[in-house]
């Protein structure tokens, strides 16, 4: 067979096909007559002006040993989730929720992502629903003020955030974290005054000894958790803003 002509897929003017050899003749048949020689190929047409590949050039060829397996495998590339929400009131001595879209100073704010006593059936609060699994792998709350109850602040201060499954009529602790400072503790204030700081506090957290992952298909809330056993526990905050990284771990 002579090469293959692609006038679809090759561009530009091409040379004609040469002719094909003369085919050789049938051996006498015997027994088991052998076959005569086949005639050889005829010569290639003289290329045209275009620099494009030769006609005989195939897609299916050996240059091409699988044209139409190549794909891009995204099933090993990580996919991440953020969520973000906040509290613009000063909160002492007391829970504080956050909410997605902080319209107001309130504590608790509007909507806030979850509530202690309140729960999804009451249309009171906003959680985020979780429709696959994820894995909570980074975390950062930031806060123009923060305080403990005592008269001096600890070595190690704290800022502990709850994390509840929502449901209609309750709610259902997942996970407590307790974020350590990891810059701005010298404007961390004492004796329960947040108020006055020159500096941002930050708390942070991204290794976790108890994996915090929710179930699929559930709603996700989350508070802060005022703490007054000791000068290393955050118990008052002023205006705060949480920032949280989730990996995907399947649906």
């Amino acid at each position: 067979m002579g090469s293959r002509w692609l006038p679809d897929v090759l561009k530009g003017p091409r040379g004609k096909p040469g002719a094909t050899g003369a085919t050789g003749a049938t051996g006498a048949t015997g027994a088991t007559g052998a076959t005569g020689a086949t005639g050889a190929t005829g010569a290639a047409g003289p290329s045209g002006s275009s620099a494009s590949m030769p006609l005989g050039w195939s897609p299916f060829g050996a240059r091409f040993s699988h044209p139409l397996c190549c794909y891009a495998d995204t099933s090993k590339t990580p996919r991440y989730l953020y969520l973000s929400a906040m509290t613009a009131a000063n909160v002492t001595g007391t829970t504080a929720g956050f909410a997605k879209h902080a319209v107001s100073t309130a504590a608790p704010p509007p909507l806030p992502t979850m509530l202690p006593t309140t729960y999804y059936g009451t249309a009171a609060v906003d959680p985020w629903l979780l429709m696959e699994r994820w894995k909570l792998v980074d975390i950062k709350c930031v806060c123009a003020g923060a305080a403990v109850a005592q008269a001096a602040v600890g070595a190690d201060p704290r800022l502990r955030l709850e994390f509840y499954q929502c449901n209609i009529a309750s709610n259902t602790l997942i996970g407590t974290l307790d974020l350590p400072c990891i810059s701005g503790a010298a404007d961390i204030g004492i004796n329960n005054n947040a108020a006055g700081r020159v500096g941002l506090i930050y708390f942070s957290q991204h290794s976790f000894a108890t994996p915090l992952i929710p179930a699929p298909f559930t709603f996700l809330g989350f508070q802060f958790r005022n703490l007054d056993a000791n000068n290393n526990q955050i118990n008052a905050i002023q205006i705060a803003s949480c920032s949280m990284v989730w990996k995907h771990k399947g649906t």
